[in-house]
């Protein structure tokens, strides 16, 4: 399973974490949850909200990855709250305090006409409409006898919203509803941590953070031969070091290795793993190449320089950067700047790593 959540028996191990998310939620706690890209953040919360769900709290999964702006977000969580609450009815039936947030978020909805599907539009102008409207979705949220549970995964997209003060907006809108649950999500360490741990941003100290290290190998071990034994397929503890080590331990890796796996029935030797691996980095060829190319040849040397180095030497030590001749120290400043503003690398408390493990493999087998 790649694609997405099915069910707890195909969520590997994180019992630790699932259950002290649940303790925070028990306890009427605001959450971060944060670490590397394709760990698993998004499995894990869908995960916690079907454990939720049995305790009969409403659950609300908002993905602002794409959002530009207050606007696009507010819109964005609207648009959940209704569909939870109203998708069926179609204006009929609303009750007073629905058919008002419908009112205040300036809902129409209509009925597509290439697919006869109902359609919902909204029309925020301005952020004055934006911060009335999210203030009523709280106040209607509130005031459900259900305890509700948002949230709101790649949080850290909102500093770079185009409005000013979106976060102590967003900020203020918590403390507006403490009876509302928050579930902050995000892939990028440096800013999540930025964002609620520095004195001078709204979100200090607001919740308490979770960060998410890879799943260790000997439970990856235990739960990959279970499934593979299933179907009665063998693979050995060898043959799962090999993908575990190529993924780097990174959730979506090591799941998408052993899908291939499966899905073409082959026997599993070292070889046929190293077959799917290339399978894997041919695939995403293309796009991996534009990414490269786009980049100044300084640039490209930083990037192939830090996905080789074996040795986690400091990026800008004397012998990095004499290892690997990438010139000035200024120069290699400068490449690694552009590499983060690219969101191509990011600083961890080690060193500057690759955010993508692929792309990472994929520069290691390029001349």
């Amino acid at each position: 399973m790649v694609s997405g959540f099915l069910s707890k028996a195909y969520f590997c191990d994180r019992e630790e974490e699932l259950s002290s998310l649940l303790q925070h939620i028990e306890n009427q706690r605001n959450i971060v949850i944060y670490g590397n890209r394709r760990m698993g953040k998004t499995a894990l919360i869908k995960c916690l909200f079907e454990s939720l769900k049995n305790q009969k709290m409403e659950c609300f999964h908002v993905d602002i990855m794409a959002c530009q702006n207050l606007n696009s977000m507010i819109q964005l969580i609207g648009k959940a709250v209704i569909n939870k609450y109203g998708k069926n009815k179609l204006g009929e039936g609303f009750t007073k305090e629905f058919t008002k947030l419908l009112s205040q978020m300036k809902v129409t909805i209509g009925i597509d006409p290439l697919t006869n599907a109902p359609e919902i539009s909204m029309g925020l102008q301005n952020i004055n409409d934006a911060e009335t409207t999210l203030h009523e979705i709280g106040k209607y949220l509130a005031s459900k006898s259900e305890q509700i549970v948002i949230c709101i995964d790649e949080f850290q997209q909102i500093t770079t919203f185009t409005d000013n003060n979106t976060e102590a907006i967003f900020r203020n809108w918590m403390q507006s509803f403490p009876s509302i649950r928050f579930i902050f999500s995000g892939s990028h360490k440096s800013m999540i941590e930025s964002m609620f741990t520095k004195k001078n941003r709204p979100f200090y100290k607001s919740c308490n953070l979770l960060f998410l290290n890879p799943i260790p190998e000997p439970l990856y071990q235990t739960f990959i031969q279970y499934h593979f034994q299933k179907e009665e397929t063998v693979i050995s503890i060898e043959n799962i070091h090999s993908i575990y080590q190529w993924a780097e331990g990174q959730t979506y890796s090591i799941q998408l290795q052993c899908n291939l796996l499966y899905s073409k029935n082959l026997e599993i030797t070292e070889s046929s793993i190293a077959d799917i691996q290339q399978d894997i980095l041919d695939q995403d060829k293309p796009y991996f190449g534009y990414l490269y190319n786009m980049l100044t040849s300084q640039q490209q040397k930083v990037l192939k320089a830090i996905a080789s180095n074996f040795e986690n030497l400091p990026l800008l030590s004397s012998r990095f950067i004499q290892n690997h001749n990438l010139g000035p120290m200024s120069s290699v400043q400068g490449a690694i700047k552009s590499l983060l503003d690219k969101d191509l690398i990011e600083l961890t408390s080690e060193n500057y790593i690759l955010t993508d493990v692929i792309f990472k493999n994929w520069l290691k087998s390029i001349p």
